[in-house]
């Protein structure tokens, strides 16, 4: 880590210059296809050092920087956007109380034992949709530190400088064992958050009554609503428990590092304010897809469930996600990027 240290301000200034662009840049579609994520960013760093004598080493750093920020959007989020509706699926499932609600039809059931199960089924609903404007965000964002801290230890692992002073490049094997703690969200986290929320929806939601008029403006209150609730009770809590594992005693020194490295960033006020903006770009694409088909005089709130769930599906898009891309374009999104890609190794 010698050479961060040294180089740090330079680092962090090609970053921030490089972020300011990210957006604009081009796409690398055509680079990504049939190749592993390990290889694209090799390619990467081949092109960004391979023109060093060209260019000054601040140029070839911010080219780096800017390069490697399409690929969480598009090669590592799509791959694992399914396993995470699938865990949201399992964790908010619905599936259950809707056959008990088929097979109360026609029965001697109680009318009040009915409507328990139809709000156990809103309540898990509306769980459902609001974890997934929290899970889709705060698993962009982790793909974009991971790949942002990877990507500048593979570039300066590349440099001769580096390799006189700084840790032997990491193997293949190293960088998939880093790269794996992206599934921690869907195999623990989301079940965490999804039991958090149904709290939070309870108390919302609860007091109302299934044949209640629910008008678009309603609704989005009650997303709204629901959004702050599980904000107060659990965003003061980090969020490095619901998104990395817990600390793994046979990695290797440098993959520990790099662990280490992302949960400090979680923790910091770059990823609380990315998080911020990124959520708010979810939660409104979320409240538009379930207020959209409800009519101005409103439909009944049993009515409105499937709309939720409806929902939920349509965040998680794989390919060209469009609360993704917004989020992409945030400002705040850039700048956790620049800092993530400038090692937190002392003082500025």
């Amino acid at each position: 880590m010698d050479y961060y240290r040294r180089n740090k301000r330079k680092i962090w200034g090609a970053a921030a210059v490089g972020a300011a662009g990210a957006a604009a840049y081009y796409t690398y579609k055509w680079w990504t296809e049939g190749s592993s994520l390990e290889e694209i960013l090799q390619r990467h760093v081949d092109g960004a050092t391979g023109g060093a004598a060209q260019q000054t080493e601040q140029e070839a750093l911010q080219q780096h920087f800017v390069s490697i920020q399409h690929i969480p959007e598009q090669k590592t989020l799509p791959t694992l956007l399914p396993s995470l509706q699938a865990a949201l699926l399992r964790a908010a499932d619905t599936t259950p109380l809707k056959e008990q609600l088929r097979q109360m039809r026609g029965d001697r059931t109680s009318g009040g034992e009915k409507v328990e199960v139809w709000m156990q089924l809103t309540a898990a609903s509306f769980a459902l949709a609001a974890t997934t404007a929290w899970a889709l965000p705060l698993l962009d964002l982790l793909l974009r530190v991971q790949i942002n801290v990877l990507g500048r230890r593979l570039y300066f692992a590349s440099l001769e400088e580096a390799s006189k002073d700084g840790p032997p490049p990491l193997t293949q094997a190293e960088q998939h064992n880093f790269l794996g703690n992206a599934d921690t969200l869907a195999r623990q986290g989301v079940p965490q958050l999804v039991e958090a929320m149904l709290a939070v929806v309870q108390r919302v939601v609860g007091p109302l009554e299934l044949g209640q008029a629910i008008t678009p403006p309603h609704a989005m209150s009650l997303l709204a609503d629901i959004h702050t609730g599980f904000e107060a009770d659990v965003g003061g809590k980090g969020w490095s428990g619901f998104l990395l594992p817990p600390d793994d005693p046979t990695a290797t020194a440098q993959v520990a590092e790099m662990v280490a490295e992302v949960r400090s960033i979680i923790a910091s006020p770059a990823f609380a304010l990315a998080l911020q903006g990124a959520v708010q770009q979810a939660a409104a694409a979320l409240a538009q897809a379930v207020a959209a088909p409800i009519s101005p005089e409103g439909l009944p709130l049993a009515r409105v469930v499937p709309l939720t769930e409806a929902a939920s599906g349509a965040l998680l898009v794989a390919v060209d996600n469009p609360v993704v891309a917004a989020t992409g374009q945030l400002p705040a999104v850039a700048e956790l990027c620049a800092f993530a890609y400038a090692p937190a190794t002392d003082d500025q």
